[in-house]
């Protein structure tokens, strides 16, 4: 169900909400400078694709992204990569899961350097329909960089579990 949600700045943006099954991962946790996220994003989510690559498992879906607030110019991240099996993890690396149930879904269309106010939004939409979150929002990365040649073309979802 689409639902528009007003920030702040005035700009509609919709909200869907999706019963989400469970979901294995390969994980990497790492605390990232500010001014770094992306590329120690990408060099994450590559490690762990080559790791799954190399154990002959296979992507169940697109990357996400778990990140904690920044405090002093750096932010503790959590990448993830489903798939099917979890192989054991390289050094650095963890298996997890992500579980179960119901999430707020915001569809984002463009560089990823705009999504951070949609957070707020987020919040804000399920406060006030009724919800409250059962974890933390995570940024699902439909395509990226390798995908398509401009940023304006990125697909990323925002997604946060609730109750």
């Amino acid at each position: 169900m689409g639902i528009e949600v007003t920030t702040s700045q005035t700009t509609s943006i919709a909200v869907e909400v999706r019963d989400f099954a469970s979901q294995d991962y390969l994980g990497k946790r790492f605390r990232s400078s500010l001014g770094f996220i992306g590329p120690d994003v990408a060099s994450a989510i590559n490690g762990l694709y080559g790791r799954i690559q190399e154990a002959g498992a296979v992507p169940t879906g697109p990357p996400f992204l778990i990140a904690g607030a920044p405090i002093r110019g750096q932010m503790d991240i959590e990448v993830g990569a489903p798939c099917a099996p979890v192989p054991m993890p390289a050094p650095e690396q963890h298996r997890g899961q992500l579980p179960a149930g119901k999430a707020a879904v915001i569809t984002h269309r463009g560089p990823y350097e705009k999504i951070a106010p949609l957070y707020p939004a987020l919040f804000e939409w399920a406060g006030a329909h009724g919800h409250r979150p059962t974890g933390s929002p995570r940024e699902v990365y439909l395509n990226g960089p390798n995908d398509v040649s401009s940023p304006d073309e990125f697909v990323t979802e925002l997604v946060l579990p609730i109750a």
